[in-house]
């Protein structure tokens, strides 16, 4: 079991870490005329989605945290990591990785989000 990543830079075989935490965003589902719902576009998540996943038979948001949560999608599109952490570890940017991978160059970096939290900040 592995309780951290392999980004510093003293380390051989680090894995590039992106310096900027993307936001997830998030919609509240369409319903068409049919009843039925159009899915969530590309890379984007339903609120119910959330409200509703388990991690380790765990909820971690209940339904009073969806106005939180909508509220903290209004969020920049991304957040860039301070360069003091960024100078330690193994780092790259979407941008570069994206480029690589037009190329045909190989790519393998970590990519985080931009954390969202519950009504009572847990």
């Amino acid at each position: 079991m592995q309780d951290s990543l392999d980004v510093f830079k003293n380390r051989p075989n680090a894995i590039m870490f992106c310096q900027e935490l993307k936001k997830i965003t998030i919609e509240i589902p369409i319903k068409r005329k049919d009843g039925l719902v159009f899915p969530p576009i590309p890379g984007n998540i339903y609120i119910g989605n959330l409200i509703n996943d388990k991690v380790k038979g765990e909820k971690f948001f209940t339904s009073k945290d969806s106005l939180t949560i909508l509220e903290q999608n209004s969020n920049p599109e991304k957040i860039e990591i301070d360069k003091s952490l960024s100078e330690k570890i193994n780092s790259t940017t979407f941008e570069i990785e994206l480029e690589k991978r037009k190329n045909g160059k190989e790519y393998n970096f970590y990519n985080l989000s931009i954390p969202i939290f519950s009504l009572d900040r847990q």
